[in-house]
Formats: structure tokens, C-alpha cells, sequence
């Protein structure tokens, strides 16, 4: 189907041609000067079409959905390329962006999947959320100097980039603005830029180096989340918290520095990081967050600093090298799980302001032989302790009110353990398969 519109007609309104589905070629006569919004929306077959020189403005939604739709040229006088204008048009491989447009609205290339390289010209200053989202094939791209924000999801899903340059009047770069950009193996960030959005570069697994500058105050959470080919990081002075997931899954990661301004490790930050041998936490943090350290399996040892309050649920868990951790006195939360599956620590003293040996703390410690409970214990959860099969003897205070389901179970090597008097609860299995020759329990009642 071809239609031709005589050249008399100055103006097309909106969605003229919506839904013309077997609508091949189209000429716009010169006399008209906007592409209105949806005029050939969901054209599927539209293949080539030609756009006047007197057109300033495309519209909305204008070519969204013409999958059939491979090279469009956009005329000198276009200033404007507007929200979703083509989004959709997956057989577009070539597009000229004239150097009269100032802005690119939010997904106007969308989904254009077959799209190699786009020139942006020097007078962008704005591209909306999503603009190049899902253009799997994209390889190259120039960002104008007169842009200051890489808005959200703007290069999402791009597969395909290799390379993009970032201009110094950047100073935001939006949450999953190059998420799963898989090719992309090096970025740098101008330093301008002050935050670093949620999920910005997460799944860029060719991501081997990364500079962020000074100037930067705030990452957010997933951010660098599953770049399992980035060796090192250094985070500026300026970060006051290292949010959830943040590093997530960087499995190459060997070497992190963190600031001293640090006062929050977020939860799940460094799980999964199983090349980090070695980290240095500052004085300033207060928090570590559940799951913080989760799968980091090269950790051998770790220092945590006298201000920290709380240790998250699961912090430490299947930490399977760490020999060696200091818990300050300043701790009074251990979280559930916090050192479970950690089969090289040897030893521990759990501080005085401590009230509760959660559940699973230290489940599978299986060379743990030494461990210090504080008196300020009152509660040891179920599998406190389970798996503990080099712990020789424990001495449980007299504050202890309950002990809970397997809590020493298959401690192997214990040989002899006192309850004290206030225990009124004793769970099901809490000392199931002591497999020693001589063991005894002693109640100091009956």
C-alpha cells in the first residue's frame, strides 16, 4: 500500500495514519511542518518514508512501532525530537540527527535494535529517560558537551556499546543509565559528576576499570552490581554509605578502598565478591548491614572498627577463609546467620552488650574451637552453633534462659558443657550426635 498526499496539504493531525498496518512507503508533502503525535504509529510496513524540509518539530509517538521502518533522514530545520518518536522501529539502522535539535525526548529510540552508531550533535542539552534503552546493536556514541544529565535507563539494555564518552558538564548519571551495557569494558567519569544512580552500570560484565571522581557524594544501590570483570574500585571521600547490593556480584573484585566519611555498609554491598581477600572498614561506620560480606570466600581476615553498633543477619556468611575477625565491644546486634558456613574461623569473643546468640550465627564454623559468650547472653538461637565440629568446650553464663533446637548440634568434639540454673528451655536436638568416646552434660539442678 503507497498513499501520496498532494501538495497542498500544509497539516496531518494526530494519528492519521495510526494502524495503517500494510502501509509500505509514504511521501509528506513540503508544505507541512510537523510530524503530529501517532501519525504513523503501528505503520509495521512502513519502510521509507521522506520528511520535508519545513518540518521543526516530530511528535510524539510519530513513528512508534514501525518495525519495518530502516533509514530515516530528519530534516536542518527539526528541533525537536519528541517523546517515544521511534520507538519500536527495530529495522532502523541508520538515523541523522540534524544539528538544529536541542533536545531528544524520553524513548524516542527505544527498542531500536538494529541501530550501529547515532552522532548526537553539539547542540543537545537534553536526552530523555530511556532515549537509546535497548538498541542491542549500538556500538559507539558521542555524548554533546552541552548535556549536564545522563537521565535514567538512557543507554539501558545497549548490549552492543563498546565505547562512549562522557562530556565534563555532567554532573548526574541516572539509575540504570548503562545497565546491562555487557561490551562496555571502560568508563570514564568526568568530575563534575556528583551522584551515580541506583543500578548505573550493574551487569556491564566487560567492565574491567572504572574512575570515579572526587566530586561524587552518592552511589546508589546495584550500582556496580554483577561487573564481574571489575579487578578494583576506589571510592571518594565524599560517600557517606555504601548502599544495597552496590557491588553485588563482582566476583573479580580483589581491592576496595573505602573512605573514612563511610558511616553505613547497606546490605548485601560486597556478597558474592569472591576475590576480595582483604578490606579495610574505617572507623566511621556504625552499620554492616545484613548479607554485607555474604559468598566472600577469599576474605581471610577483617577488622571491624570499635564504632560499629549492629552486624546484619547473614554479614559473614559462607565467608569459607576468614580466620581471623575482631568483634569491638561497641557491638551489642549479631544478626542471625552473621558468621555462618565460615569453616576457617578458629576463634571468637563475642562482646559484653550482646544479649542474643541468634539462630544460625555459627552454623558450619567447623574449625571454631575456641569461643567466648559473654554474660550478657540470655538467648542461644536454634543452630546457634550447629556444625561446630572442632569446638572442644563452651561455657554458657548463668544469664542463659534458653537454648534452642540444634543449637550444638553435630558439635562432635565437645566433650563436656555446664547449664546454668535460669535455663528453663532446652530445644528439640540441642545437642544431637556428639559422636565423642566421654561426654557428659551437667545440670546444676535437676
Amino acid at each position: 500500500m503507497e498513499i501520496s498526499i498532494p501538495d497542498g496539504v500544509t497539516t496531518i493531525g494526530r494519528l492519521a495514519f495510526y494502524g495503517c498496518s500494510s502501509l509500505v512507503e509514504i511521501s509528506i508533502p513540503d508544505g507541512v511542518t510537523s510530524i503530529g503525535a501517532s501519525i504513523f504509529e503501528g505503520c509495521s510496513s512502513l519502510e521509507k518514508v521522506s520528511i520535508p524540509d519545513g518540518v521543526t518539530t516530530i511528535e510524539r509517538f510519530a513513528f512508534y512501532g514501525c518495525s519495518s521502518l530502516a533509514e530515516v533522514s530528519i530534516p536542518d530545520g527539526v528541533t525537536s525530537i519528541e517523546d517515544y518518536a521511534f520507538e519500536g522501529c527495530s529495522s532502523l539502522a541508520e538515523v541523522s540527527i540534524p544539528d538544529g535539535v536541542t533536545s531528544i525526548g524520553e524513548s524516542a529510540f527505544y527498542g531500536c535494535s538494529s541501530l550501529v552508531e547515532i552522532s548526537i550533535p553539539d547542540g543537545v542539552t537534553s536526552i530523555g529517560e530511556s532515549a537509546f534503552e535497548g538498541c542491542s546493536s549500538l556500538e559507539k556514541v558521542s555524548i554533546p558537551d552541552g548535556v549536564t544529565t545522563i537521565g535514567k535507563a538512557v543507554f539501558y539494555k545497549c548490549s552492543s556499546l563498546v565505547e562512549i564518552s562522557i562530556p565534563d558538564g555532567v554532573t548526574s548519571i541516572g539509575a540504570s543509565a548503562f545497565s546491562v551495557c555487557s561490551s562496555l569494558a571502560e568508563i570514564n567519569i568526568p568530575n563534575g559528576v556528583t551522584s551515580i544512580g541506583a543500578s548505573a552500570f550493574s551487569e556491564c560484565r566487560s567492565l574491567e576499570k572504572i574512575s570515579i571522581p572526587d566530586s561524587v557524594t552518592t552511589i546508589g544501590g546495584n550500582a556496580f552490581d554483577d561487573c564481574s570483570s571489575l579487578a578494583e574500585i576506589s571510592i571518594p571521600d565524599g560517600v557517606t554509605s555504601i548502599e544495597e547490593r552496590t557491588f553485588y556480584g563482582c566476583s573479580s573484585l580483589e581491592k576496595i578502598s573505602i573512605p573514612d566519611s563511610v558511616t553505613t555498609i547497606g546490605r548485601n554491598a560486597f556478597s558474592k565478591c569472591c576475590s576480595l581477600m582483604k578490606i579495610s572498614i574505617p572507623d566511621s561506620v556504625t552499620t554492616i548491614g545484613g548479607n554485607a560480606f555474604d559468598g566472600c570466600s577469599s576474605l581471610a581476615e577483617i577488622n571491624i572498627p570499635d564504632g560499629v553498633t549492629s552486624i546484619g543477619e547473614s554479614a559473614f556468611y559462607v565467608c569459607s577463609s576468614l580466620e581471623k575477625i575482631s568483634i569491638p565491644d561497641s557491638v551489642t546486634t549479631i544478626g542471625g546467620h552473621a558468621f555462618d558456613g565460615c569453616s576457617s574461623l578458629a576463634e571468637i569473643s563475642i562482646p559484653d552488650g550482646v544479649t542474643s546468640i541468634k539462630g544460625g550465627t555459627f552454623r558450619g564454623c567447623s574449625s571454631l574451637e575456641k569461643v567466648s559468650i559473654p554474660d550478657s547472653v540470655t538467648t542461644i538461637g536454634g543452630h546457634a552453633f550447629y556444625g561446630c565440629s572442632s569446638l572442644e568446650k563452651v561455657s554458657i553464663p548463668d544469664g542463659v534462659t534458653s537454648i534452642g533446637e540444634s543449637a550444638f548440634g553435630g558439635c562432635s568434639s565437645l566433650e563436656k558443657v555446664s547449664i546454668p540454673d535460669g535455663v528453663t528451655s532446652i530445644g528439640d536436638y540441642a545437642f544431637h550426635r556428639w559422636c565423642n568416646v566421654y561426654w557428659s552434660i551437667c545440670f546444676s539442678r535437676l
